[in-house]
């Protein structure tokens, strides 16, 4: 089952990222997943684009507190690619 708190941190991560991208990029590519191949309970955000920018660096700091991890890299296209992932989603359903 998913944990109510984490999926609370993760949709907040979602829609923030997701409107500071839109807003310096329309177009931008984002992705969302949630999957357990890890047996950790990953779930993750994915965003590629050309700009990533924002001047409320607290709300930005705020949307990505409670991620496990966040990566940003550039890719050969000339984007770069942002990847939050957040562990620990699921919780034991019968405790």
């Amino acid at each position: 089952m998913i944990d109510p708190k984490r999926q609370k941190q993760f949709n907040d991560a979602l829609y923030t990222l997701t409107r500071i991208a839109r807003k310096t990029t329309p177009d931008a590519k984002i992705e969302y997943t949630l999957n357990d191949e890890l047996n950790i309970g990953a779930a993750n955000i994915t965003i590629e684009t050309d700009e990533f920018a924002t001047k409320d660096m607290e709300q930005f700091a705020s949307s990505i507190k409670h991620a496990s991890n966040i990566e940003f890299y550039p890719l050969a296209n000339g984007n770069i690619k942002i990847c939050a992932m957040f562990y620990n989603m699921f919780v034991d359903a019968t405790s």
